[in-house]
């Protein structure tokens, strides 16, 4: 980064660290505060409309609060609830249905059904955590993350702004202490630059952020009989 930026370089580069979350990453459309769309990454330009089945999201906003006019997007990852999943397994189980093995391509193939009537029976949810179409964007990340608090959506608490490279590193060493204790899978943390201008800055190599980077952790192990 210090390469990139030069003279530009602050003394203290300013990161938000963040649990990578394992789930079906979504961009949710609202129009003066009101969702109207949304759909699956796709390839990156083109994705699946999901709507219907993104409305039956208990903590997916349907209006947000205080939001500005016009158009925002809004991205994200839709994932179960680990312990509602679980129940879920023993509810099939009791009528004689197999067992769903995998929370992530669970969560992925409930998004992805075109009736969406199994989808809100599900516990199945949605967590903020970037902007795609913003008119007026706040200066940093964190400032980001804490409008989309503000607005009505899900934000991980395990997020942490971090002043300077130790503390991000052990922001992420963190994150994987908790890892077991959460109520949804993670797979890694990411280490964001929080400044936008400087994230502007830095640009992007081919389609990677220079100004972002992916941690992954080792598979969890457990035992079983």
């Amino acid at each position: 980064l210090r390469r990139h930026l030069g003279r530009d370089a602050p003394e203290r580069i300013g990161y938000v660290v963040e649990p990578k979350l394992d789930g079906l990453a979504i961009e949710l459309i609202y129009e003066d505060g009101a969702f109207i769309a949304g759909g699956t990454r796709g390839d990156g330009t083109v994705g699946e409309d999901v709507s219907h089945n993104l409305r039956t999201i208990q903590n997916l906003p349907k209006r947000l609060v205080g939001a500005p006019r016009g158009r925002i997007t809004v991205r994200g990852e839709v994932l179960f609830d680990l312990a509602g999943f679980e129940r879920m397994n023993t509810e099939r189980e009791a009528r004689g249905e197999r067992r769903f093995e995998n929370p992530r391509n669970s969560a992925a193939g409930t998004i992805r059904q075109l009736d969406s009537s199994q989808a809100k029976d599900r516990p199945l949810q949605f967590f903020a955590h970037s902007a795609g179409e913003l008119p007026d964007p706040p200066p940093r990340h964190s400032d980001l993350l804490e409008a989309f608090r503000a607005c009505g959506f899900t934000v991980s608490p395990l997020c942490r702004r971090c002043e300077g490279l130790e503390a991000a590193i052990q922001a992420v060493r963190d994150i994987e202490v908790a890892r077991s204790n959460l109520a949804y899978e993670i797979d890694g943390a990411v280490v964001k630059v929080d400044d936008v201008a400087m994230q502007e800055q830095l640009g992007f190599v081919t389609r990677s952020p220079r100004w972002a980077l992916a941690f992954k952790y080792l598979p969890a192990q457990v035992q079983t009989r």
